[in-house]
């Protein structure tokens, strides 16, 4: 592997392990005879290595500093080669109340600007209710009186609904991949093994559980839309969602966007 990172960047001085501690992580970050920072990451499969590259090949592009660049890839070890960018992860941080704030706003920002890096395509077929038999068996020991009969009616109500339109999206985001630089109030996001073209959304759900741990980052009347990117959306709109597979409600799961 440091042979394939040494004929993209040149002669490598420093190697070291930066995986996750979980078994399919390998990641190494790699510093150059001149200075230079790089990360060499192995992807767990083809999928998912297809999916990263096609998206720093393509959309990711629109970020600018925000993401990492491709320097080299290859499909046989099915790894990569990356620029570094800056900051430090999210993944257990934590921060003043007002900086918190700041960086879900910006969280917001980033949020948009991926789904705006690339034209919005047409959705094919209908809204995908398929699974929903058996997410409801799954949380039926959660539901409480009326829970099934209701969800049960709104995904009658719903299911000839057209499809919304699809747009580049994450796929993880959530703090283990997003970079924050307290001093230049700047997030970086990284990872996009899970990209893919999904719905007009912002998927929050990941963001839950930080808003349950440091719930003071929302404001004194618990106001996520002041957070989450004002200057970007015209209209937030809150959708009241229920998760089957875990039997919760969620008022923030989705915001569908209404740019300007």
């Amino acid at each position: 592997m440091r042979a394939f990172a040494e004929q993209a960047v040149g002669r490598i001085t420093t190697w070291s392990d930066v995986s996750w501690v979980r078994a399919e992580s390998r990641v190494w970050r790699a510093r150059g005879a001149e200075g230079g920072i790089w990360y060499v990451k192995v992807h767990q499969n083809e999928r998912f290595h297809q999916r990263e590259v096609a998206a720093l090949r393509g959309w990711v592009a629109g970020l600018g500093a925000a993401a990492p660049r491709l320097v080299a890839a290859d499909a046989e070890l099915q790894a990569v080669v990356l620029t570094a960018v800056g900051g430090r992860s999210l993944h257990g941080a934590t921060h003043p109340p007002e900086e918190q704030r700041l960086i879900f706003h910006r969280i917001g920002q980033l949020a948009a600007a991926i789904h705006a890096s690339a034209p919005a395509r047409p959705a094919g077929g209908m809204l995908p209710l398929g699974k929903l038999a058996r997410h409801l068996d799954r949380a039926r020991p959660h539901l409480a009186s009326g829970d099934e009969e209701f969800i049960r009616t709104m995904a009658e109500k719903a299911a000839h609904l057209p499809g919304m339109d699809v747009v580049p999206t994450h796929g993880d985001f959530q703090p283990r991949n997003l970079r924050w630089d307290t001093a230049a109030g700047s997030l970086y996001v990284i990872d996009f093994e899970r990209a893919e073209w999904g719905r007009l959304t912002v998927p929050m759900a990941n963001h839950q559980r930080r808003e349950a741990a440091t719930p003071d980052w929302q404001g004194a009347d618990g106001s996520l839309r002041r957070a989450v990117s004002a200057e970007l959306w015209t209209a937030p709109i809150p959708v009241s969602r229920f998760r089957p597979s875990t039997g919760r409600w969620s008022s923030w799961w989705r915001w569908r966007c209404v740019r300007r």
